[in-house]
């Protein structure tokens, strides 16, 4: 029995983000077999869960990169960012304009003018980088744009409530060099695990809301030791699961320093790299 964590953007997902026919086949294969087969991303909760139930399928789920682990549809454990922390980071992104998400256990917020803002960077970054795809630019701003369950606010000054947690906060910017300081900033923090999933983002935990972190947790919800874990990931933000699983396996798309570190690499993300990692390393394995 192994506990396998699966990475949803670049990884399971295709690039229309779904999940194919032949990905779920093979997670329902490895089920069967008695793996416990987890969705280990930086997306937040609730968005996991609409994927899952999309596709039929019913996993552990370890979501805002580690920060929130949970089984059967309860939350077994949980680390979110210190709550002054998180509202001083937020206020900083605004002062600087700063497009943001944060997911908090009441929601993801984005302030209101997020709109208009990404389309300002837009045009600058265009008009600095001509030859970019302008048709993949707007793609990737529209991911943000229209995040699943998005909750939009004028300002972080309506989320001082004590009662709030601050699972992740992630800063969107086509401003490379003002993304570049923000992040040398951030790293001063101890309390603060700071990556990247894609161009133009960063990733912003507690220092302890890792998906290695999570990993771990899940296995020792199990009683499963770390040798027997799998992790299939493709960017930085899937580093510490990689290094943490008993088996590390990076998707054929993946970064160069990923598939470095990785003990094996699979096909891509559009070639069914999941279903493909999961028959030859882990379901055949048992037969």
């Amino acid at each position: 029995m192994k506990v396998i964590a699966i990475d949803l953007d670049g990884t399971l997902l295709s690039k229309e983000g779904v999940i194919s026919g032949e990905n779920k086949k093979a997670i329902k294969e490895a089920q069967r077999k008695g793996h416990v087969v987890s969705i280990c991303t930086g997306r937040d909760i609730d968005d996991v869960r609409r994927l899952l139930q999309m596709a039929d399928l019913d996993c552990p789920i370890i979501a805002g990169n580690g920060a929130i682990v949970s089984v059967d549809g309860a939350i077994v454990n949980s680390t979110p960012l210190i709550h002054g922390e998180a509202l001083e980071i937020l206020h900083q992104l605004e002062k600087q304009e700063i497009f943001y998400h944060v997911y908090t256990n009441e929601g993801i917020f984005a302030p209101k003018n997020g709109e208009k803002s990404v389309a300002v960077e837009l045009d600058i970054f265009k008009s600095a980088n001509p030859e970019a795809d302008e048709e993949e630019l707007k793609n990737v701003a529209k991911m943000y744009l229209h995040q699943f369950g998005l909750n939009t606010i004028d300002s972080a000054a309506a989320l001082k409530s004590e009662s709030l947690e601050f699972f992740k906060i992630l800063p969107f910017s086509y401003q490379t060099k003002k993304m570049e300081d923000l992040r040398k900033s951030l790293l001063k923090n101890p309390n603060l695990a700071v990556t990247s999933s894609a161009d133009h983002n960063l990733e912003i935990n507690h220092i302890d809301a890792t998906k290695g972190n999570g990993l771990a947790q899940l296995a020792n919800h199990f009683n499963i030791p770390m040798k027997d874990t799998v992790a299939i990931g493709d960017n930085l933000n899937d580093v510490s699961m990689l290094k943490t699983a008993g088996l590390a396996i990076a998707m054929g798309n993946a970064l160069d320093e990923i598939k470095e570190l990785a003990h094996q690499t699979t096909l891509t993300n559009d070639e069914d790299g999941v279903a493909f990692a999961l028959r030859k390393y882990v379901i055949t394995e048992n037969e």
